[in-house]
């Protein structure tokens, strides 16, 4: 673990020198407790510490991963986390449990601000999960979500038209800044987007044809954000590949297997 403690401090986010902090979105395989060792959640906590935000999809059965996680970041990178999480979501067999972790000294939880979209519909396989945030002067409302692969694109497709509903939801009561976050399933130029009338206020942070898998095959994890944001720094969006990083080219089947087959996906905000 001291290893991956010195490693981390190559990565550890400057956000509070810098004023601006590191907001992330990132499809973790399989976070369960059952199936991460001690030596997978360090190699793990190495990237989180590398954000002050994060938006996690695929958690599994409970939230033991993300306690043992904190736990990591605590005691290896002296770094205070907390998290808010959903229940178990889904309409199939393969639920999830999304969450946001962030650093509990720069980042506040608007208290009740946490729900899980009311589908009622039956537009999503895993209903999208919203909450509210302050960041310094950035008051910021986030919805994540992981949509279905399926065996094309329909699936994805049809719950992407659905997020013109989400977003009326999450600014139904509230002016903050939205960002919509997660595995879409679609890369950001697919025609599905074009359709959705509240997103002509959207913009991808990540850069059209930039791989977020660590096959190099996929366009499909990203950050939506409003386009009259003052706070998010345009042209910031970010791919972190891990697995050349921290790994080796060769070593991709370990990189997936021990961490992710996702690169996490990042943008950053000013908060001063």
């Amino acid at each position: 673990m001291k290893i991956i403690f010195s490693i981390a401090l190559f990565f550890i986010s400057t956000a509070t020198i810098a004023e601006t902090m590191n907001l992330a979105s990132w499809n973790i395989r399989n976070v369960s407790s059952n199936s991460r060792s001690d030596a997978e959640l360090g190699i793990i906590s190495v990237v989180l510490a590398r954000y002050d935000f994060i938006a996690i999809q695929e958690i599994r059965t409970d939230t033991k991963a993300l306690d043992r996680l904190v736990k990591i970041l605590k005691d290896e990178f002296r770094l205070d986390y907390s998290y808010v999480a959903s229940k178990k979501i889904g309409n199939s067999s393969r639920k999830e449990i999304y969450a946001f972790l962030y650093r509990s000294d720069l980042v506040k939880y608007t208290e009740n601000s946490a729900f899980v979209y009311s589908d009622i519909n039956d537009d999503f396989i895993r209903e999208p999960y919203c909450a509210a945030f302050l960041a310094g002067n950035f008051d910021f409302s986030i919805c994540t979500i992981h949509t279905e692969f399926g065996d094309g694109k329909t699936e994805p497709r049809k719950e992407v038209a659905a997020l013109d509903d989400v977003y009326r939801a999450v600014t139904k009561e509230s002016r903050r800044d939205v960002l919509i976050v997660g595995d879409f399933n679609l890369p950001a130029n697919d025609d599905a987007w074009n359709d959705i009338e509240s997103l002509d206020n959207f913009e991808p942070a990540i850069p059209l044809h930039t791989p977020t898998t660590i096959a190099d095959t996929s366009f499909f994890d990203n950050i939506w954000y409003t386009k009259y944001s003052d706070e998010v720094k345009k042209e910031s969006g970010a791919v972190f590949e891990f697995d050349e990083m921290i790994y080796t080219p060769a070593m991709r089947k370990e990189a997936s297997r021990q961490v992710s087959d996702h690169r996490p996906v990042s943008v950053e905000v000013k908060i001063d």
